[in-house]
Formats: structure tokens, C-alpha cells, sequence
């Protein structure tokens, strides 16, 4: 999660958290994605709803947030997201991309309630 931003004390989005809240609380809502310009606050809006309580005791597989930058490659993704969500475990560093996606989807399949923050995409 950033640093370095004090979400209480930002104003602005309000109604952008209000509604996120409510589709991620909705059991039908599968993913919830913002779409718009540098500097329209996505992140800070992300952030209160991550720092949400009741989102944070809905989402009882646990909350989890990555800063995916340009440069980071989908490997290192994958093998972050493996490493954060199911745990420390041995894994090849050559294993080819389609197995660890799979992998890492077996081991995710039985987590259902689980918030992933990918900021920064």
C-alpha cells in the first residue's frame, strides 16, 4: 500500500469510495477497476477503500496491494503475488511462465474472498 499519503486527511472521491465499496461488498461483483487520467486520485480512492474496515473484514482470504510499474516484468508479478498471498515455497527460477500462472491459479482457487490491489497498471 502507498506511503506517504494520509487518506483521512485528503479531500475529494468521496462518492468514488462510497460506490467501490458497494460493488466489492455486492457477492456478485467479481472485479472493480478505475479508468482515468494521471492525477485523478485512483490511488488515494484505492487506498480508502483498502484501508475500508468493513472491506477489510469482507475479504477474509486477506488484502493484498502491488505497485505494478512499467518496467516490472510478469514473472516477477506472478511470483510476488505467489509469494504474498499462498506463502513462502520453493519454486524453480526457469519455471516456464504458463506453469506458474497455473500454479499459481490452483492455489488461488480455493481463496475466493480476496482483495488484490494492482496499482500503478
Amino acid at each position: 500500500m502507498p506511503r506517504g499519503v494520509d487518506s483521512e486527511t485528503v479531500f475529494g472521491g468521496d462518492g468514488n469510495v462510497e460506490e467501490t465499496n458497494k460493488l466489492l461488498l455486492d457477492q456478485n461483483t467479481y472485479m472493480v477497476g478505475f479508468w482515468a487520467s494521471s492525477g485523478a486520485k485512483k490511488t488515494l480512492v484505492a487506498q480508502r477503500v483498502f484501508d475500508d474496515d468493513a472491506i477489510r473484514a469482507h475479504f477474509t482470504g486477506g488484502c493484498f496491494w502491488f505497485i505494478v510499474c512499467r518496467d516490472l516484468l510478469v514473472r516477477s508479478l506472478f511470483l510476488d503475488l505467489k509469494m504474498k498471498i499462498t506463502g513462502p515455497s520453493k519454486i524453480r527460477g526457469n519455471i516456464p511462465i504458463e506453469d506458474l500462472a497455473t500454479q499459481l491459479r490452483n492455489e488461488l482457487k480455493d481463496k475466493k474472498n480476496m482483495l488484490v490491489d494492482l496499482d500503478d497498471v
